[in-house]
């Protein structure tokens, strides 16, 4: 079968990487559809790539009016099925699937514990739209269930490093739009004397007068997280699996809509999910960050057997 696969830059295309090939998808011989950016051409060099302008959360008028665009590629392309993990970019592809007679399948992200997201509601109603969740789900007999894209990882005492090194620091805020104000205050004041990398995406930091790296290309950050000694990043889907791959439990700061920093407060579950499976260290912005460093590089993290989801 052939398939059109469709997220939004950044976690939504991690975690579509991730569960794509266990959901029976070919991905080396899938369309894919996502937004431009540093990462995702550097992650999908060399894929069949259908750029398309990012559509961020609450844009549903920039979703409904790429609806069009989206009906006329499945009509050119004719791929057996539509697969997303959301969110607002895939929007248009599922209501075109629909207008389309595609099948299609929606897996909810798994920052998502408490419930579906707006896209996974949409989804839900949409006919011939089959609905996961991921890890326990929410009860609701409406979605299947596959297992958390976090299920594959484990956390063991660090076997090399002394938890006391932090001296090698990278700090990744993510692809998302809107600004992380209080991590930009506060993070170039705690972390000064490490030796820190940034990728701080939509968000301006300035460090020593000088405004930090905003952006690098995916390939860059994952050889930076490799050779980091500790991780700080926003509790994204998308930056913590990065880390949780290169070996290390991240210090996370989750976003606060209170803030204006994400539309909800999903960022928080997605944090306590991750402290409750030791994969995470949660703090503050606000906090010292020199003990929770410390006791994020006492650990390490392992790949462990993953159950490939079902039906």
């Amino acid at each position: 079968m052939s398939a059109l696969v469709v997220a939004s830059a950044g976690g939504h295309l991690d975690e579509l990487l991730l569960v794509g090939a266990d959901l029976g998808v070919d991905l080396d011989a899938a369309h894919w559809v996502t937004s431009r950016t540093a990462q995702t051409e550097s992650l999908l060099a060399g894929c069949d790539v259908h750029w398309t302008p990012r559509i961020g959360p609450g844009q549903s008028g920039a979703a409904l009016l790429s609806v069009p665009h989206a009906v006329s590629l499945l009509r050119r392309l004719r791929p057996d099925e539509v697969v997303s993990t959301g969110a607002a970019q895939s929007v248009p592809f599922l209501l075109a699937a629909v207008l389309c007679h595609i099948p299609a399948r929606y897996v909810e992200s798994a920052t998502r514990t408490r419930g579906p997201s707006a896209t996974g509601r949409l989804a839900r109603l949409l006919p011939g739209v089959v609905v996961f969740a991921q890890g326990d789900g929410w009860g609701d007999p409406a979605w299947g269930v596959v297992p958390s894209v976090f299920d594959q990882f484990r956390a063991v005492v660090h076997e090399q490093a002394p938890a006391s090194v932090t001296r090698r620091v990278v700090v990744t805020l993510g692809s998302e739009r809107f600004p992380f104000t209080r991590a930009a205050e506060q993070l170039p004041r705690l972390l000064d004397g490490h030796d820190v990398r940034w990728q701080t995406g939509n968000t301006t930091v300035m460090e020593h007068g000088q405004e930090v790296q905003r952006w690098v290309p995916a390939s860059t950050l994952r050889e930076w997280l490799a050779s980091a000694d500790v991780v700080v990043t926003h509790a994204g889907v998308g930056s913590v699996l990065a880390t949780l791959n290169a070996g290390k439990v991240p210090v996370v700061l989750p976003r606060r809509s209170r803030f204006g920093e994400h539309i909800d407060d999903h960022q928080v579950d997605v944090a306590e999910l991750l402290t409750g499976k030791d994969l995470a260290v949660c703090v503050d912005p606000e906090d010292a960050l020199e003990r929770h460093l410390q006791e994020a590089a006492g650990r390490a993290v392992r790949r462990a057997a993953w159950t490939p989801p079902v039906g």
